[in-house]
C-alpha cells in the first residue's frame, strides 16, 4: 500500500549571518521521533584555492540538543544551480558563488544549537552558536535497518516493516533531473519505495577527468543534481541506494573508462592498473576525501543506503585486498555518518554463490556489510535463463551469510534494451524477476535493469509492481517470521510450482504453471487448482486471490486448518500465475498461538536479532 508523505519545511529563526536556508523536503528522521533534515549556511569561511580539500579548509559543526544529545558532522562547500528544460534537455545555471553548508537530521525534537569550528591555514576560529527549534516529523519511521525481529528482512528505525520494491534508475538521459521527476512519479503511483542510483562519470559523479583529483568544483552541477534526486525521492517516500563507485571506471575490459580515469597514471594519477586502487595510499587518501564530502553532503538524508561498489569483482582486484578495503571504508563511513545508514556492495557473478569456496566469501561475511546483493542476467534467446529457479537457488545460498539478501539487478539480457525486448516483447521477465526476488526469501522484490529503454517505453510499471503491492498490503513481513516451503499444488495440468511464505497470522502463496516462463510462454488455462499447506495454526483463515500482473483482488473461500494441514480449492481458471493471501481470522481456541515455528538459522547474523529463520524454497 502506498504511504503518502508530507512535504515539511523547517524555518527556525536564526542570526542573519547563519540562516537556515530553503525549505527541506523530508521523508523520515534519522531515528524515532526525529526532526526533518535541516540545512544551514556556515559564515566566515575564508576563501582557499581548493575548498573541497579539508587540508586547506576544514569546517566541522557540532550539534547539541535535548538531554545532552550531541553529534558532529563536516560542512561542505557547494555552488548553487537552477535548472531549465530546453528542447528536451536539462540546462543548469550557476546561481551562487562558493557557499559553506551543513546538513543534519536532529534525532529528537526540541531546542538545538549548532556551532562551527573552522580551520584554515593553521588558524582555527569558531562561529557564534545558533539555536533553533525543531518539531518531530509526524510521519517519521527512521532510516532503513536490518530488522531486529527477523534478520532476513528490513525495517525502519521505529520497527515498522520495509519491503523494498522498485527498480534501478542508475543515471539520467538528456532530461537530467527532469527524467528522475518523471520516473519517480510513475514509481510512487505504483507503491514503489526503493531505487538504485549510481554516481558515474557521465551523470552524477563528482570526480573525473574534467576536474583535478580532489577538486570537485567543475562538478558542482552534478552534485546539485543528486541533491534534487534525493530530495525528490524523499518527498515521494522512496529510499535511494546510492552507488559510490562502478566497475567500468576501474576495469581494462572493452568499452571501460579506465583510459579516461583521472586515477590512471597515464592521466597523471597514482595508479598503473585499476586493481591498485584498493592498496595505493595516495588513491586511498583521495577517496577518503571524496567520501568525507559525500557523507557530509548527502548523509543527513534518512532515505539513503550506501553501496560502495557496483560489481567490484569486475575490477580485477585481489579478493583479500578488496575485502580489507571494504572493511576500512565502512569503518570510515561509520565515523562520518551520525545516522548509521546501511552499507552494502555488489558483485556480478551470481554463480560464485554456488561455488564450493565462493571467491567473495570473506567480503560477504564482513560484519560491516549489512546486505548481500545478487545480480543476475541471461543472454536473451542465445542463453535463456529461467529466472525463477535460478534466483531461488542463488538466494538460498546467499542467505547462508545470515543477512538480508536483495536481488538488486535482474534481467533476461545484459547486452541492451533492444536484445531484451526482442527476446521478451511482453516484459514477462521483468515481472518474474520482481516476484521471485521476494518469494525466494529475499528482503524485497527483484530490481530490473533497463529502466529507460524497456520499463518506461513499454509501461511495465504495473506488471512489475501492482501485484506485489496488493499482496503485501498491510503485512508486517518481519513480524510474520515467514518459513518457506510446506506447500504443494496441482491441477489437471499436473503438479504446479508453488512458492509459499508461511507466517504467524499470514501466508503468502504464489502459484505458477511450471511450463510457463518468459522464454516459453504457455497460455493454457489452469483449472481446479488444489493447494495444500502444512503448519498453519488451527483455526479459520480468510483468503484473498490476487492477480500477480494487475493487483486485482477477489475474496476467496474460507479455509479451516486443523493445525497440521489446510487445503484450498480454486475452481475458477487462471492463466500463468495466481497469488493467494491467507489471513488468520479466528484461532481454533484461545490457547492456540498463531505461530509458524520456523527452524533457527545455522549462520548467525552479524547484527543480532531475536529471530533469524532460514528459508527453504
Amino acid at each position: 500500500m502506498r504511504t503518502t508523505r508530507t512535504l515539511v519545511s523547517l524555518l527556525p529563526a536564526v542570526a542573519i549571518a547563519a540562516a537556515i536556508v530553503a525549505p527541506v523536503a523530508t521523508f523520515a528522521g534519522a531515528a524515532v521521533g526525529a526532526c526533518p533534515m535541516v540545512e544551514a549556511e556556515v559564515p566566515g569561511v575564508p576563501a582557499v584555492a581548493n575548498p573541497y580539500d579539508p587540508d586547506q579548509a576544514d569546517v566541522r559543526v557540532t550539534f547539541t540538543g535535548p538531554g545532552g544529545a550531541r553529534f558532529d558532522t563536516p560542512a561542505f562547500a557547494t555552488v548553487e544551480h537552477s535548472r531549465a528544460l530546453v528542447g528536451g534537455q536539462e540546462q543548469l545555471t550557476e546561481t551562487s558563488g562558493v557557499r559553506w553548508v551543513v546538513r543534519a537530521t536532529p534525532p529528537v525534537a526540541g531546542d538545538w544549537t549548532w556551532q562551527a569550528s573552522i580551520r584554515v591555514g593553521g588558524v582555527s576560529t569558531s562561529t557564534a552558536p545558533v539555536t533553533f527549534h525543531c518539531e518531530a516529523d509526524p510521519d517519521t519511521h527512521g532510516v532503513p535497518r536490518v530488522s531486529d525481529v527477523d534478520g532476513r528482512y528490513l525495517s525502519f528505525a521505529d520497527g515498522s516493516p520495509f519491503v523494498p520494491r522498485g527498480e534501478n534508475l542508475s543515471w539520467y538521459g538528456t532530461g537530467g533531473t527532469y527524467d528522475y521527476d518523471r520516473w519517480l512519479d510513475q514509481l510512487a503511483a505504483r507503491g514503489a519505495n526503493w531505487i538504485r542510483v549510481w554516481m558515474p562519470s557521465w551523470a552524477m559523479g563528482i570526480e573525473w577527468s574534467d576536474t583535478p583529483l580532489g577538486d570537485y568544483r567543475n562538478r558542482m552541477d552534478r552534485a546539485w543534481q543528486l541533491d534534487h534526486v534525493l530530495a525528490a525521492a524523499q518527498e515521494r517516500g522512496i529510499v535511494v541506494q546510492l552507488v559510490l563507485l562502478n566497475h567500468g571506471a576501474f576495469s581494462t575490459t572493452t568499452n571501460s573508462e579506465w583510459a579516461q580515469n583521472p586515477y590512471n597514471a597515464a592521466n597523471g594519477g597514482p595508479l598503473a592498473a585499476p586493481a591498485e586502487f584498493f592498496t595505493d595510499p595516495t588513491a586511498r587518501a583521495l577517496f577518503d576525501q571524496r567520501l568525507r564530502y559525500v557523507v557530509a553532503r548527502w548523509g543527513a538524508h534518512p532515505n539513503l543506503v550506501w553501496e560502495l561498489w557496483n560489481e567490484v569483482d569486475a575490477t580485477g582486484g585481489d579478493p583479500a585486498a578488496v575485502t580489507a578495503w571494504h572493511a576500512d571504508i565502512a569503518a570510515t563511513i561509520d565515523e562520518l555518518d551520525p545516522a548509521d545508514h546501511l552499507i552494502t556492495t555488489s558483485t556480478s557473478n551470481f554463480l560464485d554463490f554456488a561455488a564450493p569456496t565462493p571467491r567473495w566469501d570473506a567480503l560477504w561475511r564482513l560484519p560491516a556489510v549489512d546486505l548481500v546483493q545478487v545480480h543476475m542476467y541471461g543472454i536473451g534467446d542465445s542463453l535463456p535463463l529461467n529466472l525463477v529457479p535460478a534466483v531461488a537457488a542463488t538466494t538460498t545460498r546467499a542467505a547462508t551469510y545470515g543477512k538480508p539478501v536483495h536481488l538488486s539487478e535482474v534481467g533476461i539480457d545484459f547486452r541492451g534494451p533492444a536484445e531484451t525486448r526482442a527476446a521478451d516483447p511482453t516484459g514477462k521477465g521483468v515481472h518474474e524477476g520482481a516476484w521471485i526476488g521476494f518469494f525466494s526469501g529475499g528482503a524485497g522484490a527483484g530490481m530490473p535493469w533497463w529502466w529507460d529503454g524497456v520499463i518506461e517505453p513499454d509501461d511495465l510499471y504495473g506488471t512489475m509492481l501492482d501485484g506485489l503491492d496488493a499482496l503485501l498490503d498491510g503485512v508486517d513481513v518481519p513480524a510474520e517470521r515467514f518459513a518457506g516451503g510446506g506447500a504443494v499444488a496441482g491441477s489437471e495440468l499436473g503438479t504446479l510450482d508453488v512458492f509459499a511464505l508461511r507466517g504467524r497470522t499470514t501466508v503468502l502463496a504464489w502459484l505458477r504453471n511450471p511450463s510457463d516462463w518468459w522464454h516459453q510462454p504457455d497460455a493454457r488455462p489452469v483449472h481446479a487448482t488444489q493447494l495444500t499447506l502444512e503448519g498453519l495454526a488451527a483455526g479459520t483463515w480468510r483468503t484473498t486471490l490476487v492477480d500477480p500482473f494487475t493487483g486485482a483482488t477477489t475474496p476467496g473461500p474460507l479455509v479451516t486448518s486443523d493445525g497440521d494441514t489446510a487445503s484450498l480449492q480454486l475452481d475458477d481458471a487462471w492463466v500463468a500465475e495466481q497469488a493467494v493471501r491467507f489471513e488468520l481470522e479466528q484461532p481454533a481456541t484461545a490457547e492456540t498461538p498463531p505461530t509458524a515455528a520456523p527452524p533457527p538459522t545455522t549462520s548467525p547474523s552479524p547484527r543480532p536479532s531475536s529471530a533469524t529463520p532460514t528459508f527453504t524454497g
